[in-house]
């Protein structure tokens, strides 16, 4: 279960989801996908769409009712716990499909009641934190100063922190329409020269073509609406989930900090299937001048885009241009964009596939990730690791716990710029040293990178374990 599929949304989280649905169909096991998938504009009721997809039978509830808006969270708290339509369309599903195990690996776009809806159908119910949505509307539990956000009483700052979400389905009619459009490119030709910003008057009259709902006039909710989401979030995951799969062991202590049942909480290491393609091409030595690389940190604040840029301008003030480049990978920040294309020392990649980061990455020689917020795992460090890259890196979440100092790399304890130029500093005077870190993260590689086969058993062992407790207990079917 889930929000939107790889080709639409491609981000660790879906790319995750469809390898381990894929291996498990490969193995035989009849895998089916529910989840909220796209928004048109003249649609005016949810539906479901079935189709096929690499053995995975996908139920794609259209036009879902939930207008969440990942980080930038909601302004209708309590629609991410209910939601009749989408209860109906998983029991029909649960009760046509009967799934021995419903594995959720997202509930954004989706009601937190279809936990409860899995679990009274007699499925056993176990779901992966990816994030921390469940406990924070704006996904990555930071206030609305941009601290690490870890209180109980919430509704305040919460209300503060969404009171930008878009009213309505907008935006989500907006991301269908430009996927639409993306995939007629691929498969007419006489339309792929075409650009998007041809078409951006096009895409604009269909996004605000949506029917007017009362979602499109809602005021933002009260403060104890977003506790209330809080608080019946962490109740249905004790109540209603076998097993919640923690991908770090920082993400487990989170949860547990904020009410969830440690029995409940198991640690998995996750991966994805092109981890294993990724291995450096070259030696451990290290170029000059020194190139730094960085994986979708520009993207947001909560990826660390102003740390970045903090850090390159006060490499520059303390005349360190032209003794290292900083690559950068992956979106910026629209608000960013334009400081960061002023910086000499960066170089901006654009957009990459997994099937081109191996390549993108072979000029590199030190990784950078500066998250701001309690990564639960971050698949970009461990992209850089297989790479053979020793990583200044963030202390905050998972990170820690593969980027370990004088093993694989750096770790700031400020998470600032001030402090990132400065290790980055000590790595440009430091050739040695980046060398040798560069021969140990080689040496660890094999513990760093986990095979999707190896990773798809320790689910399946989950699944089995969980099933033979409800066995035991006289629960489930």
């Amino acid at each position: 279960m889930g929000r939107d599929f790889e080709e639409m949304r491609p981000c660790g989280l879906t790319r995750y989801g469809d390898a381990l649905m894929r291996a498990q169909a490969s193995r035989g096991h009849d895998v089916a996908y529910f989840f909220a998938g796209r928004h048109y504009p003249l649609l005016r009721r949810p539906r479901v769409r079935r189709w096929r997809s690499g053995g995975i039978q996908m139920l794609e509830l259209v036009g879902s009712a939930n207008n969440s808006h990942w980080e930038a969270g909601t302004r209708e708290p309590l629609a991410d716990l209910s939601d009749q339509a989408a209860e109906t369309a998983l029991t029909t599903a649960v009760r046509s499909f009967r799934p021995d195990v419903v594995h959720v690996q997202e509930l954004a776009g989706l009601a937190s009641s279809l936990l409860e809806t899995a679990r009274s159908e007699g499925a056993a119910v176990v779901m992966t934190l990816h994030d921390y949505s469940m406990l924070c509307a704006t996904v990555r539990l930071l206030d609305g100063a941009g601290r690490r956000c870890v209180q109980r009483e919430i509704g305040e700052d919460c209300a503060r922190n969404c009171a930008g979400a878009p009213a309505g389905r907008a935006h989500l009619i907006d991301q269908t329409v430009r996927y639409e459009l993306t995939r007629l490119k691929r498969a007419v030709p006489v339309t792929r020269r075409l650009s998007f910003a041809r078409l951006d008057p096009l895409v604009g009259a269909l996004t605000h073509a949506a029917p007017t709902d009362s979602a499109v006039r809602a005021p933002a909710a009260p403060a104890e609406h977003y506790q209330q989401r809080r608080d019946v979030n962490v109740a249905r995951l004790n109540r209603s989930c076998d097993r919640l799969v923690a991908p770090s062991q920082r993400a487990a202590e989170i949860y547990a900090e904020l009410g969830v049942e440690r029995a409940r909480l198991t640690v998995q290491r996750l991966t994805l299937p092109h981890l294993e393609t990724l291995r450096p091409r070259r030696g451990p030595a290290a170029r000059s001048p020194l190139v730094f690389a960085a994986l979708g940190a520009g993207a947001s604040y909560a990826k660390g885009a102003h740390v970045l840029l903090e850090a390159v301008r006060s490499l520059d003030r303390a005349g360190r241009a032209g003794h290292y480049r900083l690559l950068v990978l992956g979106p910026v920040a629209e608000e960013l964009a334009g400081e960061f294309a002023e910086c000499p020392s960066l170089v901006l990649g654009g957009s990459y596939s997994p099937a081109e980061l191996d390549e993108a990455l072979d000029n590199a020689d030190v990784g950078i990730l500066p998250s701001v917020w309690e990564e639960t795992h971050g698949f970009v460090g461990i992209e850089m690791l297989a790479k053979g890259l020793p990583i200044i890196a963030s202390r905050v979440g998972g990170i820690p716990e593969y980027v370990r100092e004088g093993e694989t790399g750096w770790l700031s304890r400020s998470v600032s710029g001030a402090d990132f130029a400065q290790l980055m500093e000590a790595a440009i005077d430091r050739p040695d040293e980046v060398e040798r870190l560069r021969a140990s993260v080689r040496a660890r590689r094999d513990d760093l990178v986990t095979p999707m086969a190896a990773h798809v058993d320790e689910v399946e062992l989950l699944y089995r374990e969980v099933l033979g407790e409800r066995s035991a207990a006289g629960v489930g079917r």
